[in-house]
């Protein structure tokens, strides 16, 4: 069977063929495969399975009988393309179950909030901090409480999606290999056998991520691994300060997306009327602090592993009508990535910047001398489309060259993206669903 989670991690140093990690950072690619026992699988996959062994979980924990899993939510970070949104709601429907539907992770986290401290009929400026294992996502909202719904209006949003807990967790397994080199002069992370290097990796994720856990308590910790190579022993104490210091790139990184992020919004820290911390990885008190500095205000102590979690089903019972005058929880939301196609040159032409309001849509004209086109749509922030996500393609067939093809992209309140090109004789439209 499938274990996850923590006993993952575990069992990962021992058996580090059968295990994969982080496969959540590579949710826009359903190409990428990894190799467990003798098949493959991608990424769409593996999480179909994550999803299926937490249903099994589910299960265990109730006496046979008392319920049945009539549907689930999903939850994304705002951060997430079409294409990852996309293969995250593939992933839930493989498993079989039945998707009620899809919740960003900073508006769950602020629907969990709501529950215990109601939000007033007055607006409020609200800044959702996420960090978690493989991902960083910063939403900042206008939230107003009525009488019948909550509203929640996204002024901007920013992340990474390559940004995350376990690169601090890089960050002390490069610290310890250097250690060990010092001692022994081999970095165990290289050596010729791949099985020795395979469960050296393996062993040192499990105590780095164990370190980091206890950093965030207490002022140092000793690292220990026997055997990290046969008959070669590391035993390292590391303080907080060591740590702060080696994950500092990263955190002058999400510094630095955390003030663009309220600038784009239109605001300045002290503007914030209540800042929520999600995630794992947000429970470091360096990014605590990160976040007083910035915003000037304390991050609101709540459980940051399961706030995400309880809004979803929080919203998950909104829709199933299980909540007694249940209010309707209403997003206005923005585009989080920038929308456009690629020329033949292979740059990417924007026509919906990143951060505009939904529902919106733009216009452009471009000239062609050929009788067919495919028109790639792309979604991302670089000026080439090598670095950004391909969402789909736009068969034109039957142009009258040389002709004008006006490209619209429309994206709907739920972010929806719609694409319609138009010329002489043609006319040719396709939804992309995120």
């Amino acid at each position: 069977g499938w274990v996850i989670g923590r006993l993952a991690i575990r069992l990962g140093s021992q058996n580090p063929e059968n295990a994969v990690f982080n496969i959540k950072r590579h949710m826009d690619d359903a190409n990428h495969k990894v190799s467990l026992g003798n098949q493959e699988y991608n990424p769409i996959d593996i999480s179909s399975k994550t999803l299926s062994a937490l249903t099994d979980d589910v299960y265990a924990k109730y006496p046979s009988g008392t319920f049945e899993i009539e549907g689930v939510v999903v939850t994304v970070p705002y951060y997430f393309t079409t294409m990852q949104r996309r293969n995250t709601q593939e992933a839930a429907e493989q498993t079989g179950l039945h998707v009620l539907g899809i919740i960003e992770e900073p508006t769950a986290a602020a629907l969990a909030f709501s529950l215990e401290h109601k939000f007033t009929p007055e607006p409020q400026k609200v800044l959702v901090f996420d960090l978690g294992g493989g991902t960083f996502d910063i939403t900042i909202f206008q939230v107003t409480e009525l009488s019948d719904k909550i509203l929640f209006e996204v002024l901007s949003s920013g992340g990474d999606c390559r940004l995350g807990g376990v690169d601090f967790d890089d960050c002390i397994t490069q610290h310890c290999v250097e250690f060990f080199q010092n001692e022994y002069g081999i970095d165990p992370l290289n050596v010729d056998s791949e099985k020795d290097r395979a469960k050296a990796r393996s062993l040192v994720r499990e105590m780095a991520n164990t370190a980091k856990e206890d950093l965030s308590a207490m002022d140092d910790t000793l690292i220990q691994i026997p055997n990290w190579l046969p008959g070669k022993h590391l035993e390292q104490e590391i303080t907080r300060t060591e740590f702060e210091s080696l994950i500092n790139p990263w955190v002058e990184k999400i510094t630095k997306i955390t003030e663009n992020t309220i600038e784009t919004a239109g605001l300045r820290g002290r503007d914030l009327n209540i800042v929520l911390a999600a995630g794992g990885s947000s429970k470091i008190p360096q990014m605590r602090n990160l976040i007083q500095e910035i915003t000037g205000k304390e991050p609101f102590q709540t459980d940051p592993d399961l706030h995400i979690a309880q809004g979803a089903a929080i919203y998950a019972a909104i829709l199933d009508g299980r909540i007694e005058d249940g209010k309707e929880v209403e997003v206005i939301n923005r585009t989080s990535h920038s929308l456009g196609v690629g020329t033949d040159s292979g740059r990417f032409e924007v026509l919906i910047p990143a951060n505009r309001p939904a529902p919106t849509k733009a216009k452009k004209v471009f000239y062609t001398t050929k009788t067919e086109e495919d028109i790639d749509v792309y979604e991302g922030s670089a000026a080439t489309i090598d670095k950004n996500t391909k969402i789909g393609t736009v068969k034109v067939r039957g142009i009258k060259p040389p002709d004008d093809l006006y490209i619209t992209f429309e994206v709907s309140r739920n972010r929806e993206i719609s694409v319609l090109i138009k010329g002489t004789d043609i006319f040719e439209t396709k939804t992309l669903t995120g």
